[in-house]
């Protein structure tokens, strides 16, 4: 069981900083936890009856969010397969701590967003100056379109929040 665990910790860091640096939740990283959270959720038996309902509720609300472009759908997945193995207590502690973190994530980031957005409207200015609606990035081979106001768009990779919200759960 230590190495699944350890397994799964590994993952979630990956999966933190993926999503720090690039904002998005690999799908191979998704399958992975999936794999592990089956795995152990036959080794323990923690599943039960109440969890499968508060699953079906979760997905339904986040899919719901998910449409109003209030959460990406990476971050859908993520919730979803780390519900997988836990019980109904873990599912609480889990959305609990899980808010917790991400309400300090917002406010860090809201901390440094004068300095993000600064940065962006200075990327917008220069597409703008060379009079091209879309200029094409290419970082560490990330592919990024910088459009009219899309400095203005405030994202906050929420997965961190998602993944140490997981762990201290597990804790």
């Amino acid at each position: 069981m230590v190495i699944v665990n350890t397994a799964e910790f590994f993952i979630l860091f990956l999966i933190i900083i993926t999503d720090l640096l690039f904002y998005e939740i690999k799908n191979q990283h998704i399958i992975s936890l999936l794999l592990l959270n089956t795995l152990q959720l036959f080794l323990l038996s923690t599943f039960n009856i109440c969890s499968i309902l508060i699953i079906i509720l979760a997905f339904v609300l986040l899919i719901f969010l998910c449409n109003k472009d209030l959460i990406g759908g990476g971050d859908v997945k993520l919730i979803l397969v780390l519900m997988i193995g836990l019980s109904p207590e873990e599912i609480y502690n889990f959305l609990i701590y899980m808010s917790f973190v991400g309400g300090g994530e917002v406010i860090i980031f809201l901390m440094f967003q004068k300095r993000v957005d600064k940065i962006r409207k200075m990327i917008y200015k220069i597409a703008k100056y060379k009079i091209i609606s879309k200029i094409l990035f290419c970082i560490n081979q990330k592919l990024i379109i910088v459009e009219e106001n899309s400095y203005l768009k405030m994202e906050i990779p929420y997965g961190i929040s998602i993944c140490i919200g997981f762990m201290l759960s597990r804790i």
